[in-house]
């Protein structure tokens, strides 16, 4: 289950929303730890967003991330290039694969 935070210009968040469904997805309204499987936004800009990021300390990806799971045909190994906000057990996980500007150790 996805739950879109926002849009913006190009894409607005029912854009996303429908995308995420013609995808075979299902959307969410609201954050639900341990059932929402994936946070997707434009940016972290707006109080909600930010507030979710601080709080609930998760995962939010960039919208691009499902464009990009789209062209490869597969949902893609997350990266930090992916995110916009990240978990501290993410961001632990990260500090052993990739290097501070995102790029894998191992590829």
């Amino acid at each position: 289950e996805v739950f879109v935070l926002n849009g913006d210009a190009e894409y607005s968040k029912a854009d996303l929303e429908a995308y995420v469904v013609r995808h075979g997805g299902r959307n969410m309204q609201n954050f639900i730890r341990k059932r929402t499987s994936l946070v997707v936004a434009a940016s972290v800009t707006d109080l909600r967003a930010r507030n979710l990021a601080r709080t609930a300390q998760v995962d939010i990806v960039k919208y691009g991330y499902l464009f990009q799971c789209e062209s490869a045909g597969r949902m893609l190994p997350m990266q930090p290039r992916f995110l916009l906000s990240t978990s501290p057990e993410t961001a632990q996980r990260f500090k052993h694969a990739f290097d501070q500007w995102g790029d894998a150790y191992y590829e």
